[in-house]
């Protein structure tokens, strides 16, 4: 049995958590075929310090603002890109989030987003994802025109016909699309892991703030080590003929 991982010190960690109030959430057992990598919005956009968001705020003089977001999803990437590894190794599915329309004036866009003038065109660079992370093959890709992920696409119906029942959840903003994606989902009946090394936001505050909250309540907080370690005895634990493939 998997050894029970204190929650971050924080002010805001429910009462009822500290009472055991609630049975605490158990720990995802990745079965390959029931399991699924979610990699939300690691786009040019909002990933990349030259495009999107970054780019804005260099023509306004504020880039500094986001020194720490960009120096946190720096270091993000060669851990997805790692999780990215070891799923395809283990024969669980690689799923690609992004934020942009399917057309190209955004009409299909959010009334939200196109209120705040959140539109990136299907033809824009900033909508591709980090080359590092980019799909290979036939791995899925769903787009999104709001900050939920479930919200706004049928990815549930879709996680649904592949048999998954447990989600690995990485990317970026942790405090907004990543936290609505894992809410949405464990309210759906997923078990999510929510990868703490492997998502960021704007300060460390913030992230630990929303990493309080969302713990043993929506999901499991677990590092990237972690979720390496378990992937690895899930691939041992798979029929020799799925890992031949």
């Amino acid at each position: 049995m998997a050894t029970r991982r204190k929650a971050p010190k924080s002010s805001m960690v429910p009462f009822w958590r500290d009472a055991q109030f609630y049975h605490h959430l158990r720990e995802p057992d990745l079965i390959p075929r029931e399991s699924a990598l979610l990699v939300i919005d690691m786009q040019y956009v909002d990933a990349h310090p030259d495009f999107g968001i970054g780019r804005k705020l260099r023509q306004l003089g504020k880039f500094e603002q986001a020194a720490y977001y960009f120096a946190q999803v720096d270091k993000m990437v060669p851990r997805i890109r790692k999780l990215q590894i070891a799923c395809r190794r283990a024969g669980v599915e690689v799923v690609h989030v992004g934020l942009g329309s399917l057309t190209r004036d955004g009409r299909d866009i959010s009334p939200l987003h196109r209120n705040k003038n959140i539109s990136y065109s299907p033809d824009s660079q900033d909508v591709q994802f980090l080359p590092q992370l980019a799909p290979v093959g036939d791995e899925i890709v769903v787009r999104k025109s709001s900050s939920g992920v479930f919200n706004s696409t049928d990815i549930n119906q879709l996680l649904r016909n592949l048999g998954v029942r447990n989600l690995i959840v990485t990317g970026v903003d942790t405090c907004y699309c990543v936290e609505t994606a894992v809410r949405d989902a464990a309210d759906r009946g997923y078990n999510v892991i929510l990868v703490t090394d492997a998502c960021a936001t704007t300060s460390s505050e913030m992230q630990l703030r929303t990493l309080s909250v969302l713990d043993d309540d929506y999901c499991v907080l677990r590092t990237t080590a972690q979720v390496l370690r378990n992937l690895n005895k899930a691939w041992k634990k798979a029929d020799p003929r799925e890992r031949a493939k």
